[in-house]
């Protein structure tokens, strides 16, 4: 990812709605950027704080495989990303992939 949008206007819980992410701070490493999620509740006509995406770091809404990938680092030799979908309502982790880096070809 190149860097993080401030505001963003999307559905992101792949429910035909736009909602709202707006990002909470800028991070030292670009990868982990941190948002605020509001989603369009249609039955009460309004935007509600959703938290259970806000632990989603730098996120990728791909709505025709209705997934969202997370990209994260931690350090220069750790780094990753999740793949969550929406399963009956629920967020699931489908898959979770780490690189460790190890520079001088061992690990401690």
């Amino acid at each position: 990812m190149a860097g993080a949008e401030r505001f963003v206007i999307e559905d992101m819980n792949v429910d035909g709605h736009n909602d709202i992410r707006m990002l909470s701070d800028m991070p030292f490493h670009y990868q982990n950027n941190p948002y605020y999620y509001w989603m369009y509740n249609k039955t009460k006509g309004i935007f509600v704080e959703d938290t259970i995406l806000r632990g989603i770091t730098s996120p990728d809404f791909d709505k025709g495989n209705k997934t969202i990938t997370s990209y994260w680092i931690e350090g220069s030799e750790v780094y990753g990303n999740n793949t969550y979908k929406f399963i009956k309502g629920k967020l699931t982790l489908i898959q979770s992939t780490d690189v460790n880096v190890y520079w001088g070809g061992k690990k401690n």
